[in-house]
């Protein structure tokens, strides 16, 4: 599968666990939730989707070396997202705590089709609930990261740009 990414240009995807996620409601949901919530409808951020981010932060795990299940995990570790991104933690999960998704992913994921098609592909989607051991490429991808220059191209505009101008 062919697949376009704003970063790394033109990538393909051969796995077919990867394909298959990929393709499926749950992550086609995410091309209409905002990666930023409410900053891209107004201007300050460039609008990315959730499914954007998903797919970049997969390929960034196979540039890194992580092994496929890693990919998957990257894949769907925002598969539970609602609409205007974090601003629902503060809704419904108070201002202290950026993981309403997180609290709701379990129930999310048992009612799609994610569980089949990942048991097709040899895997349990329990393991995709939680952070587990992850191997070095997965570590630093599963905390704080700083980019390393060079390696990882900022996806966003610098703090005063909108949309590339400066204001």
């Amino acid at each position: 599968m062919q697949y376009h990414d704003r970063l790394y240009g033109a990538v393909e995807i051969g796995e077919s666990v990867l394909i298959d996620l990929m393709r499926t409601v749950a992550m086609e949901r995410l091309r209409g939730v905002l990666q930023h919530g409410i900053t891209a409808v107004i201007g300050i951020t460039r609008p990315t989707t959730r499914f954007e981010h998903s797919v970049g932060v997969m390929l960034l795990a196979r540039r890194l070396g992580a092994p496929l299940k890693e990919q998957v995990a990257a894949l769907l570790h925002d598969v539970s997202h609602t609409a205007f991104s974090h601003v629902m933690d503060y809704v419904f999960g108070g201002h202290d705590s950026q993981s309403y998704h997180e609290t709701i992913k379990e129930a999310y994921i048992a009612g799609t089709d994610l569980p089949a098609i990942l048991a097709r592909h040899g895997y349990d989607w329990r393991d995709f609930l939680h952070r587990r051991r992850l191997s070095p490429a997965g570590a630093a991808l599963s905390g704080p990261v700083r980019r390393p220059a060079g390696l990882l191209p900022a996806r966003q505009p610098r703090p005063g740009v909108i949309h590339g101008r400066r204001y």
